[in-house]
C-alpha cells in the first residue's frame, strides 16, 4: 500500500485537488493531509475561533472525500506558523514532515503546491517538499498543482490552476458529472473565506465542468531555482514580500542536501 501526502500551506487549499485526493481514498490508498500554516495572519493571530472555523471547514470536506480523521495534521497550527510566514519557518516544518515520513512504512508520493509566484506560502511548500526529495529514500515521486499565477495575465489579475510551462506531462484524474456536481457543491463550505467566491469560484468550477482540473505535475530532483516567470509576481503586487529576499532564504535552505 502506497502513502499519499498533500502538503499544503492552508486550510481550504485542498479545494484544488478534490479529484485527486477522492480517487487515492476510493482505490484505498493511505491518504494524509498536512497543513503548514495556522490559518491566521499576524493581524488576525489572536482569533482563535477564525482558526477553529477555517480548520472545521476542511475537515468536513475532506470527510466527504474519504479521507481518516487521523491521517490530517496541523503542523502550522501546531508550529504557530502564520499565513504568508512560511518562508520563516522552513526548517522546522521540513523536520516535522521528515519525522511523520519515517514513522509510516511503505512507499511515500507527496502532492504540494507548484512552484508559480502566486503565494510565498504555496512556493514555501514547493522547496520544502523538493528538499524532501533529495534527502528522503522512501519518497518515490513528487507532484505538484497550480492554484494561481500572474504568467502572462491580460484582462484578469491571475490565472487560476494554469502551469506557466503548459507543454510539459501534465497528469489528470477523471471524473464524471456526478462528481463534477459534488465538487462544486464542496467550494461553498468554507464559509469563512467567502472572499474567494467571486474572483476564484468562477474559473475553478468552469475548470471542473470542463475535466481540466486538479491536474499536476511531475517535481524534479534540481535544486536550482529561477523566477517562476517574468514581472512582477502576484504575492510581490499584493504584499511586501518579495521574490529576491525569499530566493535567498529557499536557496540557503535547499543548499542543505545530505
Amino acid at each position: 500500500m502506497n502513502n499519499i501526502f498533500f502538503i499544503l500551506s492552508h486550510y481550504d487549499d485542498e479545494f484544488g485537488l478534490f479529484n485527486v485526493i477522492e480517487n487515492f481514498c476510493k482505490n484505498n490508498e493511505k491518504v494524509f493531509i498536512i497543513y503548514l500554516t495556522n490559518g491566521l495572519t499576524i493581524d488576525t493571530i489572536k482569533n482563535k475561533k477564525k482558526m477553529h472555523q477555517r480548520e472545521n471547514e476542511s475537515l468536513r470536506v475532506l470527510n466527504k472525500l474519504g479521507v481518516q480523521k487521523n491521517n490530517i495534521f496541523f503542523f502550522g497550527k501546531h508550529l504557530k506558523i502564520p499565513v504568508y510566514n512560511l518562508h520563516k519557518n522552513l526548517n522546522p516544518a521540513y523536520d516535522h514532515i521528515n519525522k511523520l515520513l519515517k514513522k509510516i512504512k511503505g512507499i511515500n508520493y507527496i502532492y504540494t503546491h507548484a512552484w508559480e509566484g502566486g503565494n510565498e506560502d504555496h512556493d514555501s511548500c514547493f522547496v520544502i517538499t523538493k528538499k524532501i526529495l533529495m534527502n528522503n529514500k522512501k519518497l518515490k515521486k513528487a507532484f505538484q498543482f497550480a492554484q494561481y499565477n500572474r504568467h502572462n495575465v491580460v484582462f484578469y489579475p491571475f490565472n487560476i490552476q494554469t502551469f506557466i510551462q503548459p507543454k510539459s506531462k501534465i497528469f489528470k484524474v477523471r471524473y464524471g458529472l456526478l462528481s463534477k456536481m459534488k465538487y462544486i457543491s464542496y467550494l461553498f463550505n468554507y464559509i469563512s473565506q467567502f472572499y474567494l467566491w467571486l474572483p476564484v469560484y468562477p474559473f475553478i468550477i468552469f475548470k471542473i465542468l470542463f475535466n481540466n482540473y486538479g491536474n499536476v505535475k511531475l517535481i524534479s530532483k534540481s535544486i536550482n531555482l529561477s523566477r517562476p516567470h517574468c514581472g512582477l509576481l502576484l504575492y510581490e503586487k499584493f504584499r511586501q514580500n518579495k521574490y529576491k529576499d525569499l530566493k535567498i532564504i529557499f536557496s540557503n535552505f535547499l543548499r542543505n542536501i545530505k
